[in-house]
């Protein structure tokens, strides 16, 4: 077995990944030297096909080509917006069972090192349909967008843009986002890090609500820039999250008005400030996948998860390792769709291998 200790360590590999997705290497204290940890992909949250949200929360470890069980999430929910930050994953938001889907202000903490649950403070509104993965800006989550009951029945698309103080536990209302949105694609600008960038997702503004709007918030002046960089190729929603690979940030999956983008995989080069059309995903339509990067074998993989393929719930997970989809043969414990995927630092002691995930 592969197996690493949590020792203290020098930034080398993916340092640009790292700056830009905000995950930030820390110190160690003697008590953690001995713990074993290994690089794992958390999946969290979500719902199957016709059944009750989930909180169960697995982790799947590489190295041992195993999965492990973890802390249940305190509550059920999906469609959540997420953080990876300073060895936590913070969670907001999102839909939870009830009267239909109901948008929840909670904001949880997990902790992979301790495999615990905390409870933050509470989003200034809640709010459903978040998108996914906010990177986080100098110890703040800049949240934008979403979905609430609207009072005339359905469902609202929302402005509404607010910001957690990570280090106080605070959350703080900002002025509104330009236009609406839900769903949005976030992704951290690596050459000038205080910039985020809110790429496609629904909107009320526009006929059938899918968008191709590509604007840029400026986190140091407050300001926002509407539609001055390149639109993203095709209006979309409901993919995962941007991931930051091969140097650039991956968009993958979803849904558009224009024949089935879900098998269409774009990125944004920063530096050329233009889309790029990568590999097509083999397995076919993929939408409301998790997504998470890991290093293997010596090369570092984009993998994909779960969700829907071709409209039907799967299981499945493939990955990307800059030469083409590959399907693997691994499974997810269970078929979901809207849940989290992040890659952490994962204690194994802590935690116990998955034997049979349930009903």
């Amino acid at each position: 077995m592969n197996q690493s200790y949590y020792l203290p360590r020098k930034i080398t590999v993916g340092v640009l990944s790292a700056l830009c997705l905000g995950v930030f290497l820390a110190g160690t204290s003697p008590a953690q030297a001995l713990e074993r940890i290994e690089r794992a992909i958390v999946v969290i949250g979500g719902a199957g096909d016709d059944g009750p949200y989930r909180n169960d929360a697995w982790a799947y470890v590489p190295s041992e080509d195993r999965w492990y069980e973890l802390e249940p999430m305190p509550r059920e929910r999906r469609a959540m917006g997420y953080t990876y930050y300073g060895g936590k994953i913070y969670v907001y938001g999102g839909w939870e069972d009830g009267d239909g889907r109901t948008a929840v202000d909670r904001t949880e903490i997990y902790d992979p090192f301790r495999n615990q649950w905390t409870t933050g403070a509470r989003m200034p509104k809640p709010r459903g349909k978040m998108g996914h993965m906010y990177p986080a800006v100098n110890g703040r989550i800049y949240v934008g967008g979403g979905e609430r009951h609207a009072e005339g029945g359905g469902y609202e698309r929302l402005a509404e843009f607010a910001v957690y103080h990570i280090h106080e536990d605070r959350w703080e209302e900002l002025e509104p986002m330009p236009r609406t949105r839900s769903f949005p694609y976030v992704m951290r600008n690596p050459l000038r890090p205080h910039l985020l960038h809110f790429v496609a997702g629904n909107a009320d503004e526009v006929d059938g609500r899918m968008t191709d709007w590509h604007s840029v918030y400026d986190t140091e002046t407050g300001q926002w820039e509407v539609d001055e960089r390149p639109l993203f190729p095709l209006p979309q929603t409901d993919g995962d999250g941007a991931e930051f690979f091969n140097g650039r940030w991956w968009i993958l999956g979803g849904w558009s008005h224009r024949s089935s983008p879900g098998e269409i995989v774009y990125s944004y080069d920063f530096c050329g400030d233009a889309w790029v059309e990568e590999d097509r995903i083999a397995a076919g339509t993929w939408s409301h996948q998790g997504t998470a990067l890991v290093h293997v074998d010596g090369e570092e993989r984009l993998y994909m998860m779960g969700g829907r393929v071709n409209g039907e719930l799967t299981d499945e997970v493939w990955y990307h390792n800059g030469d083409g989809w590959h399907e693997t043969g691994i499974r997810l414990p269970r078929p979901r769709w809207n849940f989290i995927a992040v890659t952490v630092d994962l204690n194994l002691d802590r935690v116990k291998p998955l034997t049979e995930p349930g009903p």
